[in-house]
């Protein structure tokens, strides 16, 4: 690979990139690499300034958190890439005289719900926005807990239960769904024990077992 960079700084064969691409496939062997391709997702460019905090997808859809925004983007699945909807509403504002302030998290909803929604946002104050292609935004606000929020930082559904993480108050809130609703209070996940949650940043729930993520990249389970 040396001497192919040094002889290729007067000229490029098609017998040098040929043994360049076989010298490449031995080292990966050596190091038991599997290289893959790689593709952009979206076609053409992300605005300036959008930060990416969240991604959930559908079987033709991709909904992006922006994190600056506190909005939630759509892309939809062509046959060359994602290309983004400009027309998908879905963010803070004032809804059905609720003001919703900017998301923190956003999960999929099942089909068939009540708002014909494909995806739900939640933000730091427990309201919940229900969004969908085409349609306006239906908003509700969650039951606070007995001690009242600290900070809502990640939201998750399993079946038909909703977790909230605030790590600020070290704890974590299940609420039960009630046709297609969380009007009811949560109660908290953990009984006597609770395992400290100030550096927990995001979490996930598979099978009833729950996983924290720790700001320096550990898991607990």
């Amino acid at each position: 690979l040396y001497l192919l960079d040094q002889a290729d700084k007067y000229i490029v064969t098609d017998e040098s990139k040929a043994l360049r691409e076989q010298a490449q496939r031995s080292l990966d062997t050596l190091d038991g690499i599997r290289r893959v391709d790689v593709q952009p997702a979206i076609i053409g460019r992300l605005s300036e300034g959008i930060i990416i905090t969240r991604m959930i997808t559908s079987s033709t859809d991709l909904f992006l958190l922006d994190g600056a925004s506190g909005r939630v983007l759509r892309a939809i699945l062509t046959g060359n890439g994602y290309e983004m909807d400009p027309q998908f509403n879905c963010g803070p504002g004032t809804t059905g005289g609720l003001i919703v302030g900017p998301l923190v998290d956003i999960v999929p909803v099942p089909k068939g719900n009540p708002f014909n929604a494909d995806v739900m946002g939640v933000d730091g104050n427990g309201n919940l926005v229900y969004c969908a292609a085409g349609l306006p935004i239906t908003s509700a606000t969650l039951a606070p807990p007995d001690i009242n929020w600290g900070k809502i930082t990640a939201v998750k559904m399993d079946g038909n239960q909703l977790y909230i993480l605030d790590p600020v108050t070290n704890r974590i809130w299940v609420y039960d769904e009630d046709q297609g609703a969380f009007s009811t209070r949560p109660r908290p996940f953990f009984g006597d024990q609770v395992p400290p949650m100030s550096d927990t940043v995001d979490m996930a729930i598979a099978n009833e077992t729950l996983y924290l993520l720790h700001v320096d990249g550990h898991l607990s389970r």
